[in-house]
C-alpha cells in the first residue's frame, strides 16, 4: 500500500514590519513572529525545515494572504527555494473563518487559520476527498513563471501613476500662465524640466512595457487580443498582465468576477423602508475596471457585437455608465473566448441578417435568421452569440452580458 506523505501546513499573516507563522502538523500549532526582511524570512525557513525533519515523508506547504506588496518578498523567497506556496484571496480566509465560528482576529489566529485551512484541505485531497477549498487552494498557488506579470503590473501601475503626475503638473502650468509675465517665472521653468523628465520616463517604461507582451511566450497573446475592437496597447497589456492565458479559469463568467465587474444585490425583508441595492462588487484590482472602463468607450462604437448591446441597453432605458460595465464585461468575454479557443476574432460572427417575416414575428424571442441556408433561432440578445468558434465546429456562447 502506498505510504501517503505527511503535510505541514505553515500559516503566514504578513504586515508591513513582521510575519505571524504558525507551523502546523494536523495536531499542533507552532507559532512564532519573525521580521519582514531578509533574516526573518531565512529563520522562517530554518524553523519550518526543523519542523518538517521530525516528521517522517512530510512535505512544507506555505500559505498567506495577498497583503498589496508586503507578502512579496517571502513570496519571492520561499518560491526560490522550491516551496509551493499559495496566496489566498482575503475574503477566502474570511469565509473560511465565519465557517468555524471564530468571534476573535488577531495576527497569531490569522496564521493559525490560514495553515489549517491549507491543511484540511490538502490532507482531504491526498485521502481521496474531493473538496472545492482544495481547488481553490490550488488556483491560487504562486507560479514562478508568473513573475514576468507581476513585473508588468508593476509598470502598468508606474507608467498610470506617471501620467497622472504629468496631468497634475500640466494644471498647474495652466494655472501659473494666468498671472502677469513677471510672475511665476521661476516656477514655470521648474515645473517645465519635471515635465521633460517625466515624458523621458514614460517613454521608457511604454518601451520596457513593449519589451515584456512582445517576448515570444506572450506575443501571439497580444496580437489576438489587438485584433477585438476597443482593446488597445493599453488594455490588452493589463489583461496579459492581469489574466494571461486565463489558464486559472474555467468559465467566462469568473473573468468579469475577478476584476469586480459583476453585479452584487443586496435585499432583505420587507419591512417599511427596506431598500433594494446594486452595484458591481469591486473585487479585484480598481486598476484594470479603469483600463477596462476606458475600452469600453471605443468598444461601443466599433465593436460590432458590442454596439449592439449598447444600443439594445440605451433603448431599454439603462444609465450610460451601467452600459458601458456591461459592455467590459463582454470585452472581457470576448478575450477568454479567443484565448481560451486559440482563435482569431471574427467581426462578423452573430451580426447575420433578420430574416424577414410578416411583421406580427418581428418581436419573436426565436426569430431565425438565414446563414449559409440554414435557419438559426436568435435570441432576444445576439450579442449572446460568442464572434468565435471552437475546436469541435460549435458556437460556444461565452460572451454575453
Amino acid at each position: 500500500m502506498k505510504r501517503i506523505k505527511r503535510i505541514i501546513a505553515v500559516g503566514i499573516d504578513v504586515s508591513k514590519d513582521k510575519l505571524d507563522v504558525s507551523i502546523y502538523d494536523g495536531k499542533n500549532h507552532i507559532t512564532k513572529v519573525y521580521t519582514n526582511k531578509e533574516e526573518g524570512i531565512e529563520n522562517l525557513i530554518r524553523d519550518s525545515k526543523e519542523a518538517s525533519k521530525k516528521i517522517i515523508d512530510s512535505e512544507l506547504h506555505f500559505v498567506m494572504e495577498a497583503t498589496g506588496t508586503y507578502h512579496t518578498k517571502v513570496l519571492f523567497t520561499l518560491t526560490n527555494n522550491n516551496y509551493p506556496v499559495y496566496v489566498l484571496n482575503p475574503l477566502i480566509s474570511k469565509r473560511y473563518s465565519e465557517e468555524q465560528l471564530r468571534r476573535t482576529s488577531t495576527d497569531k489566529i490569522a496564521s493559525k487559520l490560514l495553515a489549517e485551512y491549507a491543511y484540511s484541505s490538502i490532507s482531504s485531497h491526498l485521502l481521496g476527498i474531493q473538496n472545492e477549498r482544495y481547488n481553490i487552494l490550488v488556483s491560487s498557488k504562486f507560479d514562478k513563471s508568473n513573475e514576468d506579470r507581476l513585473n508588468l503590473k508593476i509598470l502598468l501601475r508606474t507608467l498610470e501613476g506617471l501620467k497622472k503626475t504629468k496631468t497634475r503638473i500640466l494644471n498647474q502650468l495652466e494655472a501659473l500662465n494666468q498671472y502677469p509675465d513677471q510672475l511665476g517665472i521661476d516656477a514655470i521653468k521648474s515645473l517645465k524640466s519635471i515635465l521633460e523628465e517625466i515624458d523621458k520616463e514614460i517613454k521608457n517604461l511604454e518601451n520596457k512595457i513593449s519589451e515584456i507582451v512582445k517576448k515570444e511566450e506572450n506575443r501571439n497573446l497580444y496580437e489576438k487580443l489587438k485584433t477585438i475592437p476597443g482593446i488597445g496597447d493599453r488594455a490588452a497589456s493589463a489583461i496579459i498582465a492581469y489574466f494571461g492565458s486565463f489558464s486559472s479559469f474555467d468559465s467566462p463568467k469568473q473573468a468579469p468576477s475577478y476584476a469586480g465587474l459583476t453585479p452584487l444585490i443586496k435585499k432583505s425583508g420587507k419591512s417599511v423602508g427596506a431598500k433594494e441595492i446594486y452595484h458591481i462588487s469591486k473585487i479585484g484590482s480598481p486598476y484594470l475596471r479603469q483600463i477596462l472602463f476606458m475600452a469600453s468607450l471605443s468598444a461601443a462604437r466599433y465593436n460590432d457585437q458590442c454596439h449592439i448591446l449598447y444600443e439594445r441597453l440605451l433603448k431599454e432605458g439603462k444609465a450610460k455608465k451601467l452600459i458601458y460595465v456591461a459592455i467590459s464585461c463582454k470585452l472581457l468575454r470576448q478575450t477568454f473566448g479567443i484565448i481560451k479557443n486559440g482563435r482569431v476574432y471574427d467581426p462578423n460572427f452573430g451580426l447575420m441578417d433578420v430574416e424577414k417575416g410578416n411583421n406580427s414575428n418581428n418581436n419573436n424571442d426565436n426569430e431565425s435568421i438565414k446563414d449559409n441556408k440554414v435557419n438559426i433561432p436568435f435570441p432576444k440578445n445576439p450579442c449572446l452569440y460568442n464572434p468565435l468558434i471552437n475546436k469541435q465546429g460549435t458556437s460556444r456562447c461565452v460572451t454575453g452580458f
